[in-house]
């Protein structure tokens, strides 16, 4: 007995395609995730600051509805898993000589910042409105 609905592969699962499969662009993976088929990831050879509104603006495209229904284009999971897996565009953040101090204090700034946004107070989730948090028309 199969099932119609298992995805193929292994979950999280990339593979490179080979470059005959589509002679537009330079390369294509083969990501496997949670739908019934792999999502089909590419990247065109673009060049710096490319941007046609189906590829973010260095050329990559996914077959996902995250990034087909969402612009600008934006890398989704499956392009991160992408690069990720095979190195690509991964750049290691280094500050600029002389503002380590500048970039500590930063970082303890945005840290502060995300403790604060947790609410612990059940008042504070109240509608706009009156005391009782009714709302009004």
């Amino acid at each position: 007995m199969t099932t119609l609905n298992k995805p193929t592969g292994v979950k999280g699962e990339v593979r490179k395609l080979p470059k005959v499969n589509s002679p537009l662009w330079t390369d294509q993976w083969s990501v496997v995730g949670s739908a019934k088929e792999p999502y089909i990831v590419s990247r065109k050879n673009t060049g710096v600051g490319y941007a046609n509104g189906s590829t973010t603006s260095d050329g990559w495209a996914c077959a996902c509805m995250a990034f087909t229904r969402n612009t600008p284009r934006e890398d989704c999971k499956h392009i991160l898993k992408v690069k990720l897996h095979e190195g690509i565009g991964l750049v290691a953040k280094q500050v600029p000589a002389g503002h380590a101090k500048e970039y500590a204090e930063f970082l303890k700034m945005k840290a502060k910042q995300d403790r604060a946004k947790v609410v612990d107070d059940p008042n504070a989730v109240k509608m706009v409105g009156d005391a009782t948090g009714r709302k009004f028309r």
